[in-house]
């Protein structure tokens, strides 16, 4: 279909999309971030225990043997990675469009520095290893990176894929 077959109607139907996704509302950045946060951070917190906080008896398992045989700041790192991998990926596969996803990653770093110090402060707080401020700062640092490197890479390897193109609802 040509772009130019469209009626005036239709085609401002699909500009207004474009820029609505292109421009998302701190509300909607918000309301994605918290609810990728949320649901990505309970798979995340289920494979792997933040601070010695886990929701599966794996996890705390996990979590504690990890602080056992490492230092604090390198673990630290590792529980920032891959708490960040799942939240940001519900949000590139599920939540947003690919260029909705990267204006959220890219363009709303203090929006997206906000979640991840809210979660880690949080799990900090609430796990079993009492954690310093190097320790939560190197945490939400890797959870940053990390969400920077999938952006990154879905960008890369994904090109406009999403769920419901992956699933063939699209």
């Amino acid at each position: 279909m040509r772009f130019e077959t469209l009626s005036v109607r239709t085609s401002n139907k699909v500009k207004d999309a474009i820029i609505q996704d292109m421009n998302p509302s701190q509300l909607t950045v918000h309301t994605k971030l918290s609810i990728a946060v949320l649901i990505g951070g309970v798979m995340s917190v289920a494979i792997c225990g933040q601070f010695g906080f886990g929701v599966t008896e794996w996890a705390e398992t996990m979590s504690h043997s990890l602080h056992e045989s490492m230092a604090p700041i390198p673990c630290a790192l590792i529980c920032g990675a891959l708490y960040a991998f799942f939240p940001t990926l519900i949000l590139r596969l599920i939540l947003c469009s690919p260029m909705q996803f990267k204006i959220i990653v890219k363009h709303n770093f203090w929006s997206v520095l906000f979640w991840y110090c809210l979660v880690g402060i949080t799990l900090a707080y609430t796990g079993d290893h009492g954690q310093g401020i190097w320790e939560l700062s190197s945490w939400i640092g890797s959870a940053l990176l990390t969400s920077h490197l999938v952006e990154w890479a879905t960008r890369r390897f994904l090109r406009g894929w999403s769920l419901p193109v992956l699933i063939g609802t699209r």
